[in-house]
């Protein structure tokens, strides 16, 4: 890269990834199947592959999907995808992220078998258009419980959208299955241009069965909050008692 000339001959740079290398074939990036160009498809690899970090036997195979490369597959690079599809690519609004998430459980005290919902809880969210939250579970102590009708048709979603989420993509899924720890990794994002998340609202929800008599301790270990500018913020909010609402956002 030469650079010819710089406003008030002033230069500045900042790091990027190569994705092609002289005498090599190009790749688009985020691509997933290699066609040539982002669509719908290339969505697919979220649903298997979401979560997967740098400690996870699959990471060479994913890791060219991890846009922000932060060393995970979270909702930032879903959001890099699916910005790009839907009848109107994403666009930025131009407005400052704000905004935090907490968890709530329906119960603090628990039995053994007894079903208790856990609440994800945007506060003070601006111009959100892509969110992840990871919660830890021992399996030991909890199981994961999917939402069934009278017919015995269960929800596949082990993560339930709610009102002002129900329109997203929700690419949740269970990591570590069969490990000592498991991880609940809730994943949602817009496809392309939508009215993003504002405010404070419940923006999902897990639905949970005790295995044994224990208090709730379930912790969050990570979170991502992302705008339509891709700008993010992974500060990890509260795990708040049943009844008690969220602080305000500083």
């Amino acid at each position: 890269m030469t650079i010819t000339d710089a406003v008030g001959k002033f230069g500045s740079a900042q790091e990027f990834r190569p994705y092609k290398k002289d005498k090599t074939v190009g790749t688009v990036v985020g691509e997933n199947i290699p066609n040539g160009a982002i669509d719908d498809e290339d969505l697919l690899f979220f649903a298997s592959n979401m979560g997967v970090d740098t400690t996870d036997t699959a990471w060479n195979q994913v890791s060219k999907v991890d846009i922000n490369y932060n060393g995970v597959i979270d909702a930032y690079d879903l959001m890099y995808v699916a910005g790009q599809l839907g009848k109107t690519p994403l666009i930025a609004t131009g407005r400052p992220i704000a905004g935090l998430l907490d968890i709530r459980p329906s119960k603090q005290q628990l039995k053994a078998g007894e079903e208790f919902s856990v609440e994800i809880i945007g506060v003070g969210l601006q111009d959100i258009n892509a969110f992840n939250l990871e919660l830890k579970l021992d399996p030991n102590k909890y199981e994961l419980v999917k939402e069934c009708q009278a017919s015995g048709t269960c929800d596949s979603s082990i993560v339930q959208p709610t009102n002002v989420t129900k329109g997203m993509l929700n690419y949740s899924i269970l990591a570590g299955i069969g490990n000592s720890e498991q991880r609940i990794m809730a994943a949602f994002s817009h496809k392309g241009s939508q009215q993003s998340l504002e405010g404070k609202n419940t923006v999902a929800t897990i639905t949970l069965k005790a295995k044994k008599d224990i208090d709730f301790d379930m912790p969050i270990t990570s979170s991502l909050l992302v705008n339509t500018a891709f700008d993010s913020i992974d500060k990890i909010g509260e795990v708040l008692i049943p009844g008690e609402e969220p602080g305000e956002i500083d």
